[in-house]
């Protein structure tokens, strides 16, 4: 499409729905330094990809995966950004470990409190593990499923908090242990189970919610999944 960067208008809407779950023509045009006229033509592709709804008066926001659509996408991160592990611990690129420590760093610092913050450290960090593996295929494919789970996140931000028990940042630090000291192998391990710990902790999360507040075919998935867990325990 000729015009404006649709990445770069899909980042826009993506922080705007961060800080107040909904944005406007107006609001991204200002962002950017445009006019709306481009900035609507941008958004006709963006929901004609499935990324957004447009609804007055509610405004622009991100669409809401289905549960089914959540826990199936998080199973195939973890193998594709254990993959992605693998293949920087294997380049031995050393350069993005300052970076991977400085953003949880960062984490740690804004406390459990301030979701939106944490969301896009927590994509900073996964951004430069997969943006740094040397696979443009596997990042052009994580970039995609991300896009389902970071639209989970915010559409439920109120239900899904870091826990003071086991904060997003302890996973981090094992990730970047990882990088740092293990082989390949273990490194994708270790990515592999972050991916399925945190997919665990959005579940438990919001299991916990009043049944009221949980649309339905979110509360039968997560019902599911707590029954299944509890049969293969068996």
């Amino acid at each position: 499409m000729a015009g404006l960067d649709l990445n770069a208008v899909w980042e826009v809407v993506l922080s705007l729905c961060l800080e107040k779950s909904y944005a406007s023509e107006q609001s991204i045009a200002a962002k950017l330094g445009v006019s709306r006229t481009p900035v609507r033509e941008a958004l006709r592709h963006l929901q004609e990809e499935g990324l957004i709804t447009r609804q007055r008066p509610a405004g622009i926001r991100l669409k809401q995966p289905t549960a089914e659509e959540m826990l199936a996408t998080y199973d195939v991160r973890a193998v594709l950004e254990g993959l992605a592990c693998r293949l920087l611990a294997e380049s031995r690129n050393r350069s993005v470990l300052p970076n991977l420590k400085e953003i949880n760093r960062e984490m740690e610092a804004l406390g459990e409190k301030n979701q939106p913050e944490i969301i896009k450290k927590e994509i900073a960090f996964h951004q430069t593990i997969i943006e740094n593996c040397g696979n443009h295929i596997v990042n052009n494919f994580i970039n995609k499923l991300h896009i389902v789970t970071t639209s989970f996140l915010v559409m439920n931000s109120a239900f899904v908090t870091t826990t003071p028990e086991k904060p997003v940042t302890y996973t981090h630090a094992r990730v970047i242990k990882g990088l740092e000291f293990g082989p390949p192998e273990k490194a994708e391990e270790v990515m592999r189970r972050h991916i399925e710990e945190t997919k665990q902790d959005i579940m438990e999360c919001i299991s916990r919610v009043e049944p009221s507040q949980l649309y339905n075919p979110l509360k039968t998935a997560v019902n599911g999944y707590f029954e299944k867990t509890a049969v293969s325990a068996v």
